[in-house]
Order: structure tokens, then C-alpha cells, then sequence
């Protein structure tokens, strides 16, 4: 692997097995690395936010509509769509999703078989 400019970098062994890499950027690098990181920050902080502010909103019409017009949208079949004037149109739709706790308990054998670990970046700020 080629890298360009100044590259510093120690590895942290357990049972001599890199577990940390630490990379030392160059001082010219460190200010943008770090905004980047910052940006990071923040960007995780809103969408955790905004998911919040949605769920709180969907529950807030659900409960209306439980509350004072007797429908339970939990309970609507596949298909159906909930249309209150000028605030929102809900559309039960449907969504196919593999049923691995099922699986799981009907064929174990199996399901060990098809087992594999993933490689997950999860970018954890410093700043």
C-alpha cells in the first residue's frame, strides 16, 4: 500500500493480534479530519433527533386517531389507507421480512449454517 506524505502509525497487540490501529495525522490533515469528525458528530446527534420528533409524531396521530375516531392503525389489514385532511395520508403496506427468530427455532441445524459475521464500520467521534 502505497500512502503519501508522512505516515505514522502504531498497532496496540493483544495476544498478538492487532486490536487498535492508531494513525497520527500530519498537522496539516489534523483540522480537517477533526471538523469531519465533528460533522459526524452532529449529523448522528440530529438523525437520532429526528427519529425521535417522527416517532413522537406518528404516535401523537395514532393516538388521535384511537382517541376520537376509533381506528387503530395496528390493526388495519394490508392495503388500506387512513387519509386525514390536510394533515396526513397513512398507507398500510406491505413489507416482506425473513422470520429468522422462526427459522431459528424450527431448523437450528440450518439456521448455524447460514450464520456469518459481517464487517460493521461504526464511526465513533473523539472530538
Amino acid at each position: 500500500m502505497a500512502y503519501k506524505g508522512h505516515l505514522r502509525c502504531f498497532d496496540l497487540l493483544l495476544h498478538n493480534r492487532p486490536l487498535v490501529k492508531t494513525f497520527i495525522p500530519a498537522a496539516e490533515e489534523l483540522e480537517s479530519l477533526q471538523k469531519a469528525a465533528i460533522s459526524l458528530d452532529r449529523a448522528n446527534d440530529a438523525m437520532a433527533e429526528a427519529k425521535r420528533a417522527s416517532e413522537a409524531a406518528k404516535e401523537t396521530i395514532a393516538k388521535w386517531l384511537r382517541d376520537k375516531r376509533e381506528v387503530d392503525i395496528d390493526k388495519l389489514p394490508i392495503g388500506e389507507l387512513v387519509h386525514i385532511d390536510d394533515v396526513v395520508m397513512i398507507e398500510i403496506a406491505r413489507m416482506r421480512k425473513f422470520d429468522s427468530t422462526l427459522f431459528h427455532s424450527e431448523k437450528p441445524e440450518l439456521y448455524q449454517q447460514y450464520q456469518r459475521d459481517l464487517a460493521v464500520k461504526k464511526f465513533k467521534p473523539l472530538v
